[in-house]
């Protein structure tokens, strides 16, 4: 079983280039990461030859990589980070939020963090980003089954 501690790396990395890849572009296309056998946190990319694929495209790519990287025990933990919009637990509003999906052995949780992105300027727009609070549920274990 993998350290909590070490999930929360990997959360927090996912989801700070989640939230930098928003604040430069305003957009994001859902991206991967994981903790390798060596222990070491990076991210992954797929690529299919479209310059603009479906979110879910991406989405079910990067599933696939990981599956098969957790079959050859190549990684001990994942996750899969994408723009969504979810319903508020306060207001019961559709807000925008990063979903992160996190995935171990005995361990699938995808959390939720709301956020509100500020453009600024006519000619040469600046960003800011506003986080919420975060929300997690109990996953679907579809990377380590």
């Amino acid at each position: 079983m993998i350290n909590k501690d070490r999930l929360d790396d990997l959360f927090d990395h996912a989801l700070s280039n989640a939230m930098a890849l928003l604040e430069k572009n305003g957009e994001f296309f859902p991206l991967g990461a994981s903790i390798g056998s060596d222990g070491q946190v990076g991210l992954l990319a797929t690529y299919d030859g479209d310059d603009h694929p479906e979110s879910q495209t991406v989405i079910d790519g990067l599933t696939s990589a990981l599956r098969q990287q957790a079959s050859e025990g190549a990684i001990l933990a994942s996750a899969i980070a994408f723009d969504a919009r979810v319903r508020s637990p306060e207001t019961g509003e559709a807000v925008d939020a990063v979903i992160t999906r996190i995935r171990a052995k005995d361990y699938a949780r995808d959390i939720a963090v709301p956020y509100q992105l500020h453009t600024k300027g006519l000619f040469k727009k600046t960003r800011s980003i506003a986080q919420g609070q975060a929300t997690a549920s109990e996953g679907e274990q579809d990377i380590f089954s």
